[in-house]
């Protein structure tokens, strides 16, 4: 996160209700909870997530429940997990024609189950704020950009085997990995969950920000056709709990996503979702 991405969080905050006023300040005790934040602040500003986490790992009282710090420590995470803010909102605002799991994958390229995992953690922050309604805009359209970084490392862990950004040629999300096995080849159940509730909740949010934010609407939108095109028992685009999958119907409409070429999936099958379901 550079410095204009600090200026951008602090306008978030203002946003919200919360403000930066009386946390920027200077302070002469380092140790107080406010201290701490603006440590924290500092730290994402130069790229130190871990550091960031440390300060708000310190941080006593009700002081860590406060909305402006669950979304710095979510903003910590999702640093860890490789998102840009700017870079990725270009990316979507020039996308065309692109399909979207061969831009995420190539934007986030050199994915880990370490960055998954951040990535979840960002996610699970913002939501526990409240739900899309009771959520602002910003943390609305925050959260699609965390959902989109998580997608986008799941894709790059498994289907992209040399890390350059390009899927594998041949690689097929059917096959199912060995559970606790994360690595570059057969997608486990576990990412898939993940991958499929990254998706959910990103389709979700665009609706709720699509009126003031322009995150390629236009190509976004061919998502729900896509979701209407799943055999039902397959559709999960509106599953937003990794606990809510059925292995055996749901998981296979997420793996149907990444296999299909037609809409958003990486394309080792040609045709759409009814062309290319995995049975």
């Amino acid at each position: 996160m550079r410095p204009v991405l600090l200026r951008l969080f602090c306008v978030v905050l203002a946003l919200s209700g919360t403000g930066c006023f009386n946390i920027l300040e200077t302070f002469a005790d380092k140790t107080t909870n406010e201290a701490l934040y603006e440590e924290a602040l500092k730290l994402i500003n130069e790229g130190d997530f871990d550091g960031a986490l440390v300060k708000i790992a310190l941080m006593t009282g009700e002081f860590p429940a406060r909305r402006e710090v669950v979304s710095l420590k979510a903003s910590a995470h999702a640093g860890n997990c490789g998102l840009n803010f700017f870079n990725i909102v270009d990316a979507l605002k020039d996308m065309g024609t692109t399909r979207l799991f061969p831009l995420l994958l190539a934007h986030f390229a050199g994915g880990t189950a370490s960055r998954i995992d951040s990535c979840i953690q960002a996610e699970d922050l913002i939501e526990s704020i409240g739900d899309i309604n009771a959520r602002t805009s910003n943390e609305n359209m925050f959260l699609v950009l965390i959902s989109f970084a998580k997608i986008g490392s799941i894709l790059s862990l498994y289907a992209d085997s040399d890390q350059d950004g390009v899927v594998t040629p041949g690689y097929d999300s059917c096959a199912v990995g060995t559970p606790g096995v994360r690595a570059a080849g057969d997608l486990t159940d576990q990412d898939a969950r993940q991958l499929g509730t990254g998706l959910a909740l990103a389709m979700i949010n665009i609706t709720a920000v699509a009126s003031s934010v322009d995150l390629g609407n236009a190509s976004l939108a061919a998502l729900t056709e896509a979701c209407d095109d799943l055999p039902p028992s397959y559709d999960f685009c509106g599953m937003t709990d990794p606990d809510d999958f059925d292995p055996s119907d749901t998981l296979k409409g997420v793996r149907t996503f990444v296999r299909e070429n037609a809409v958003v999936g990486l394309g080792s099958c040609a045709g759409d979702a009814t062309a290319c379901a995995c049975l």
